[in-house]
């Protein structure tokens, strides 16, 4: 009973609501300056605030070639700034590129990128270390590898599992085998 007295009233309420109207929008003329950067900003540089998805940031910035800005990282948190796990990533992106510039200052609060070419090799190896899983790492490291000038060919060390990342054993069973069915490290790629 209550519940048809609520759909009764919510009827009602929508039968009083005006119609909408169903007259076309004035057409407006585009605007040359909408949508265009301000007036003497860069068009090569991106800037952006906070380090949420800064792993895609740099995999696009570096694949665009175009250079970015991350300001307020964290800035009123109570460990401001950078994790340890940010700041392993772009080490580990400096490897595996020619030409690539990271300044964080001193707060690391923020984060200055010059990408360069995305080069590959083998025999690289890089210290993962505790505070993310190898999967934080690879997800990145997969996208970029698809772009470089040689074949990657790279040891990482760290926590295997954790609850944050996709583990090795998910890589191993279902990224690498839909990789290889695309032609992918057809053979080469490999998880100890």
């Amino acid at each position: 009973r209550r519940r048809d007295l609520h759909r009764l009233a919510h009827r009602r309420a929508a039968m009083a609501a005006p119609a909408p109207s169903h007259r076309p929008e004035a057409w407006n003329p585009p605007d040359s300056t909408r949508g265009a950067p301000p007036r003497g900003a860069n068009p090569h540089h991106h800037l952006s605030r906070g380090a949420h998805d800064l792993r895609m940031k740099v995999v696009l910035a570096t694949l665009a070639g175009k250079a970015m800005t991350v300001e307020g990282i964290r800035e009123d948190a109570e460990k401001p700034g950078l994790q340890p796990h940010e700041a392993s990533l772009m080490r580990l992106v400096e490897k595996v590129t020619n030409g690539s510039a990271v300044e964080i200052n001193e707060t690391g609060t923020m984060l200055r990128y010059k990408p360069g070419i995305v080069i590959g090799g083998s025999g690289l190896q890089h210290d993962c270390g505790t505070t993310r899983a190898i999967g934080y790492f690879l997800e990145p490291l997969a996208l970029l590898s698809l772009f470089g000038k040689r074949p990657l060919q790279i040891t990482l060390k760290g926590i295997t599992n954790d609850d944050l990342d996709p583990s090795v054993d998910s890589w191993r069973s279902v990224t690498l085998p839909l990789l290889h069915m695309f032609g992918v490290g057809d053979g080469d790629a490999s998880v100890p």
